[in-house]
C-alpha cells in the first residue's frame, strides 16, 4: 500500500511455490496496477495484469467470485470493478491479499525518483582483473570500486546499482558451426553478472 501511494512501480511472480492453482503462472511476470486498502472490510485487494491479456485469476474475487457479493457499491466504484467487467480482454484481475501471499512469492518494486531530488550518477564503474576484488568472503575485496559520500547534514540519501542490459542479440548465423557459436553467443548476452555493494559507515 505504501510503495502504490507513492506511485512505485510494482511487479509479482511465482517462481518457488509448487501450487500453480487459480490459473497462476509459474516463471512468469505480473503487473501490479493497484492496491486497494480497505480496512473498513478487513480486506485488500491488488489489481493486477497479466501482460500476455489473457490467464486470469479463477479464485477469490475473480469475475464470477461470490466474494463480490459482499462489496458494497461505493467500493466498486472506487475501485474501477465496473470498468474491468466490462473489458474481458485486457488479463487483468483482482486478488485479495492473502491469496496474493499464497499464490506469488515474489514482490517486485522500482522507486521512482522524487521530483526536486537532487541525483548524481557514476557510470564507467566495471569490475574486471584488479578490480574484481569479490564479496567480503574474499580478501580482496577491498580491491571493489569505492566511493566515499559526504553527508553534511540530516536528509534521505538514495544509492542505486545498476547493471547495464547486456540483452543485446548477436546477429544470427546461416548454419553449420556458425549455428553453435551463434547459441553461446546468445546465451552470454542474455547473462547477468551477479553483482552487489556494501554501504558502510566510517569515522
Amino acid at each position: 500500500v505504501k510503495y502504490h501511494a507513492k506511485g512505485h512501480l510494482m511487479g509479482c511472480a511465482n517462481h518457488g511455490l509448487a501450487s500453480n492453482s487459480g490459473s497462476i503462472e509459474t516463471d512468469h511476470a505480473y503487473a501490479v496496477l493497484a492496491v486497494h486498502d480497505l480496512p473498513e472490510r478487513g480486506l485488500c485487494l491488488l489489481h493486477v495484469r497479466n501482460p500476455w491479456g489473457r490467464g486470469e485469476w479463477t479464485g477469490r474475487f475473480s469475475r464470477e467470485s461470490h466474494a463480490w457479493g459482499g462489496v458494497s457499491a461505493g467500493v466498486k466504484e472506487r475501485i474501477g470493478y465496473h470498468a474491468w467487467m466490462r473489458n474481458r480482454t485486457g488479463g487483468s484481475f483482482f486478488i485479495c491479499w492473502e491469496d496474493f501471499y499464497s499464490h506469488f512469492d515474489r514482490l517486485y518494486v522500482c522507486k521512482m525518483i522524487p521530483s526536486g531530488w537532487e541525483t548524481v550518477t557514476i557510470k564507467g564503474c566495471e569490475w574486471h582483473e584488479e578490480t574484481a576484488g569479490g564479496c567480503t568472503n574474499y580478501n580482496t575485496c577491498a580491491d571493489n570500486p569505492q566511493f566515499r559520500l559526504v553527508v553534511s547534514h540530516p536528509t534521505e540519501v538514495r544509492v542505486r546499482l545498476f547493471q547495464t542490459s547486456r540483452r543485446v542479440a548477436p546477429a544470427s548465423s546461416s548454419g553449420g558451426d556458425d549455428s553453435y557459436k551463434y547459441a553461446a553467443a546468445l546465451s552470454q548476452a542474455f547473462q547477468r553478472w551477479n553483482i552487489g555493494m556494501y554501504l558502510l559507515r566510517t569515522p
